[in-house]
């Protein structure tokens, strides 16, 4: 009887997401996933910004005018 009451209070933490059901493996997992996901994002934007910087540096070097210096 009183594991079938553990039972019910421990489903009903879950479901009501009060319970510290977590497995420790799958935080780390996540945390491991987002910390990819920022490292990613941050070398893409790097990569972006250097073509874009090309371009406009070539784009003013067509027109005759000075390049701008790089930043």
């Amino acid at each position: 009887m009183k594991q079938e009451t553990e039972g019910r209070q421990a489903r009903r933490d879950v479901e009501d997401g009060t319970g510290s059901d977590t497995d420790p493996r799958l935080a780390s997992f996540l945390r491991g996933v987002t910390i990819g996901a920022l490292v990613g994002a941050a070398i893409a934007g790097s990569a972006l910004w250097e073509r874009a910087q090309r371009r406009r540096m070539a784009a003013a070097a067509d027109e005759g005018g000075d390049a701008p210096p790089p930043s």
